[in-house]
């Protein structure tokens, strides 16, 4: 840990390096069991696929409402609001998935 001029009481400051080096000893390559590794990469695997059916679930509800746009009697300004709501969900979607 880089020492860094701080205000802190010394007993906060030793506690907070007490953490930092006990969660860069938790992150340590080979620290885990092979079961708990095993179990962190099905966490990711899941995730991954629960993001792809989320995309795939948003890029659905687009085409329908576009496709609703054409129907006579819908007002083009709510059909706009839903497509600017599905195009943030699917904005947030794809920042999630590419930083994890």
């Amino acid at each position: 840990m880089t020492s860094a001029p701080t205000n802190l009481p010394p007993e906060s400051v030793a506690r907070l390096k007490a953490l930092y080096d006990r969660l860069e000893e938790d992150s340590a390559p080979g620290t885990h069991s092979p079961e708990y590794s095993q179990r962190i990469e099905q966490l990711k695997t899941r995730r991954d696929e629960l993001r792809a059916l989320q995309h795939r679930a948003l890029v659905a509800a687009q085409a329908e409402v576009l496709r609703a746009r054409n129907e006579k009697g819908q007002d083009p300004h709510v059909v706009d609001r839903v497509l600017e709501r599905l195009d943030r969900l699917s904005t947030a979607s794809n920042t999630q998935t590419f930083h994890h």
